[in-house]
């Protein structure tokens, strides 16, 4: 069993398993009946799972984490050596604040997934952990706590202080800005809702400023957007024109069939014969669409790839100076067109994505290498 483990790691592994299972079965936790336990059925209520407990708490630096030979790299805040000690001074912590928002939030914290609830699923008492994990350190780190020494009504309060805009944020928030929340998925999501706590006590405490915040919501705020689609358009046109008079040398007036693979050649036929119809069907002037219209960048890394077009014409003219002794040929040398594509993509169908700001010095750093050469 790995609650005596040889490996201390493990043995915390098990602490953190144990915690999840007091939290779902206690009678006195605020997560009883919520928590999917072993053949308990799942419902709009009993939906957090013993998983993504565990998760949290496996993020948070309650613990202590052992490298080789169960060497201390890092010293848990409330880790007594021991599971047992270690779990009968943690267990009544986080209780005690978990009952704290429940009670001041007794409406949302009794929702579940229902009605966009936001607090009692997976991803919210996730980022509730973690948010007080974050606390806990902050306070740790000003010499006002020492969970080890202190008692624990000695403490809580000084917990709950930072707890208190969270629970203002959450008992205000609004149903669209809860659906908007519950709207992210994927790796991105539980980072979203652990953030969006973050912020929430931030805002109102203003000592309290955990690693990574400013920078996690400066590449969330959409402060690239606009002069990325400004680059990203004129990328675009740069990389369009290029291959339009290079393969036009190459191949003459008929380069649109010759130089194009068939595939790409039908798939953006069919794309502009499409919208031309479509836009003489409805009565409306303009310039026809073409072929090459419909070209996207992605392609055009196909086409610059394909045959002898990448040693007869592109090599020269679409690697980047910092990118000539990069591994992989040339594929690994034509990528950034696929990556100028995936941010512009994101940008064009997702009115909520924001540009990061390392995805716009890389926007930037083509545009200014790419776009003379337009």
């Amino acid at each position: 069993m790995l609650w005596e483990s040889p490996n201390y790691n493990d043995r915390r592994k098990a602490l953190r398993s144990k915690i999840a299972q007091m939290l779902g079965e206690e009678e006195t936790s605020p997560l009883l009946n919520r928590v999917v336990i072993g053949e308990s059925e799942a419902s709009p209520t009993r939906c957090i799972t013993v998983e993504a407990i565990q998760t949290a708490l496996n993020r948070c630096d309650f613990f202590t984490l052992f490298g080789k030979k169960n060497v201390i790299t890092r010293d848990g805040s409330f880790d007594l050596g021991s599971n047992q000690e270690t779990c009968d001074l943690f267990y009544p912590f986080i209780e005690e604040c978990l009952k704290y928002v429940m009670v001041h939030t007794e409406k949302e914290w009794n929702k579940g997934e229902q009605e966009y609830g936001i607090l009692t699923i997976n991803r919210g008492i996730q980022a509730l952990l973690r948010v007080i994990n974050d606390i806990v350190n902050f306070l740790i780190s000003t010499n006002s706590i020492a969970p080890k020494q202190d008692k624990l009504e000695s403490y809580l309060s000084k917990v709950t202080f930072y707890l208190d805009p969270l629970i203002t944020y959450i008992n205000n928030m609004t149903f669209e800005q809860k659906k908007d929340l519950r709207g992210y998925f994927g790796g991105g999501a539980e980072t979203r809702f652990w953030r969006a706590f973050q912020k929430a006590i931030a805002n109102d405490r203003f000592d309290f400023v955990p690693n990574g915040l400013k920078e996690y919501w400066d590449n969330e705020a959409k402060l690239y957007n606009n002069e990325s689609l400004q680059y990203l358009a004129e990328i675009r046109k740069a990389v369009k024109d290029l291959f339009e008079r290079e393969l036009e040398k190459s191949y003459g007036k008929a380069w649109i069939i010759k130089a194009l693979p068939k595939v790409i050649y039908t798939r953006a036929k069919s794309v502009a014969d499409e919208q031309n119809y479509e836009m003489i069907s409805a009565g409306q002037s303009g310039e026809e669409i073409s072929i090459w219209d419909c070209v996207s960048l992605t392609e055009c890394k196909s086409i610059a790839t394909v045959g002898n077009h990448w040693a007869t014409i592109f090599e020269s003219l679409l690697v980047r100076p910092e990118d000539e002794k990069l591994m992989g040929g040339k594929e690994a040398k034509t990528e950034w067109l696929s990556k100028i594509e995936s941010i512009s993509n994101k940008l064009q169908q997702r009115s909520s994505y924001s540009v990061t700001a390392e995805e716009f010095e890389f926007i930037k750093s083509i545009h200014l290498w790419l776009c003379p050469l337009g």
